[in-house]
């Protein structure tokens, strides 16, 4: 006769027939578990690497920003962690930032990106960082990895787009 399950971990077998009593219980053998993962494996989270091949971290960032005097400065890490969250490379936040408004420089509301000027308001860098980077990240996909010649025409629609798509690449390679 067939070995049968009696529980999910315990199973018990049992033996020919032994007399007028029944089949003799075997000592159970214990199975062992199985690691059953539902879930999938997360990704690694996106690593940035600049032209000189070293990471693109927060103190290169923030070193970067307080070479001009940007008030974004002491928010890099905001800006290196929500680039990582969302796949949006920390260079762009900052090129963009630079061309728009020098870096944070010329701005009110914490709206360092020129997003429709005067409507957007934010009340915080960091807000404004976190916000900025997801909605970027999911609206211009060319942008994700410093492709300003793609967004360009579309983020900046005047006729001067190709003068901001060369400015925001010379910083992103210089960040």
């Amino acid at each position: 006769m067939a070995p049968r399950a009696v529980r999910a971990t315990v199973r018990v077998a049992y033996s020919a027939p032994a007399g007028p009593v029944g089949p003799r219980p075997v000592a159970p053998r214990l199975r062992e578990p199985r690691a059953v993962s539902r879930s999938r494996p997360r990704p690694k989270p996106p690593v940035f690497i600049g032209l000189d091949g070293r990471r693109v971290t927060v103190e290169r960032v923030r070193v970067y920003l307080a070479r001009y005097g940007s008030p974004m400065a002491s928010h890099a890490e905001a800006i290196v962690r929500a680039g990582i969250r969302y796949g949006f490379d920390p260079r762009t936040t900052v090129a963009v930032a630079g061309v728009e408004t020098s870096w944070g420089l010329t701005t009110r509301h914490y709206n360092a990106w020129g997003w429709a000027p005067g409507r957007i308001h934010w009340y915080s860098w960091n807000q404004s960082i976190w916000s900025w980077t997801r909605q970027a990240s999911a609206s211009y996909r060319s942008l994700r990895r410093g492709d300003f010649w793609a967004a360009g025409a579309r983020y900046n629609p005047t006729t001067t787009w190709r003068h901001w798509a060369a400015r925001a690449t010379e910083i992103f390679r210089a960040v």
